[in-house]
């Protein structure tokens, strides 16, 4: 008898989110704080959302259940 095996599907729903001008993105509202307190992203994407700070993706979290569950290790 064969048992068979499929790799698991471990994909994350996609995150909500845009990369800004191009090549700075949100560097400068990154690095001024701004980025990750803005209601209006939270507003638009959600409590999570991606984008691009010093030419890589990122994901940010606001709101403390967003955080809980990023800071949480289960």
């Amino acid at each position: 008898m064969a048992i068979e095996s499929r790799p698991a599907d471990h994909r994350a729903p996609a995150v909500p989110g845009d990369g800004g001008l191009p090549v700075l993105g949100y560097t400068a509202q990154f690095v001024s704080g701004r980025l990750t307190t803005s209601r209006a992203r939270y507003d638009r994407y959600g409590p999570a959302s991606w984008v691009r700070v010093f030419g890589i993706k990122a994901v940010t979290a606001q709101g403390p259940d967003a955080c809980g569950e990023v800071l949480q290790n289960r």
